[in-house]
């Protein structure tokens, strides 16, 4: 079916985001990112858990304690993983605490791409994605 992987998982890798901003339309945004992930490359899998806490606290006190305190959660979880895709449109602050997180691991710097339709070809044949 649609959904069915055709191979045996072999990495999970943090999807990061611009999460700021226009925060409804941002995470809409990150939904279609993952949503194409799951469905094009069924090898990998994508998570944003950053999309719970942003949305649980959306229209909330977000302070700068708190805004720490989240990106230390989600550097935690990035040293975890095999990697980090980054999306989005731009490199955010947040983005860039992520990525250097993620030393020494697979770093892959989409940030150009504002959605999937916006991937240069080479970059969705580089991923395997079918």
């Amino acid at each position: 079916g649609l959904f069915q992987r055709k191979e045996t998982v072999q990495d999970v890798f943090y999807g990061a985001h611009p999460g700021s901003g226009d925060v409804d339309a941002n995470l809409a945004n990150v939904g279609e990112w993952i949503r194409w992930l799951t469905l094009k490359d069924p090898s990998r899998v994508y998570i944003a858990p950053w999309v719970a806490e942003v949305t649980a606290f959306k229209n909330g006190d977000v302070t700068e304690d708190f805004y720490a305190r989240v990106l230390a959660d989600d550097q935690e979880v990035v040293r975890r993983l095999d990697g980090i895709l980054l999306v989005g449109g731009h490199i955010s602050r947040g983005m860039a605490i992520e990525r250097d997180a993620a030393e020494g691991k697979t770093i892959q710097d989409w940030s150009y791409a504002r959605t999937p339709a916006e991937l240069r070809p080479e970059h969705v044949e580089a991923l395997g994605c079918q």
